[in-house]
């Protein structure tokens, strides 16, 4: 889900293989994608929960997709 809001943020996926060799080849080295590099206006929290969701090591992204949907709840209602 992480995925999908940063392609709906930023208008392409996050990742866009060439070649099957690129898609099952690692990715560790690359960048990871931070929302605020196009979207600095975005709350800070929306950008942590989005790129927690993104985050290359499971033990580093949110536990549940219920505490995924809790930090989107929280950053949509810090910003209204």
């Amino acid at each position: 889900l992480g995925h999908i809001l940063i392609h709906l943020l930023h208008g392409q996926p996050m990742f866009t293989p060439t070649s099957r060799e690129e898609l099952r080849a690692p990715r560790g080295n690359e960048a990871h994608y931070q929302v605020a590099a196009d979207h600095p206006d975005a709350p800070a929290v929306l950008q942590q929960a989005i790129e927690r969701a993104t985050a290359r090591h499971p033990e580093q992204r949110h536990a549940s997709m219920s505490a995924f949907v809790a930090a989107l709840d929280t950053a949509v209602a810090l910003d209204l």
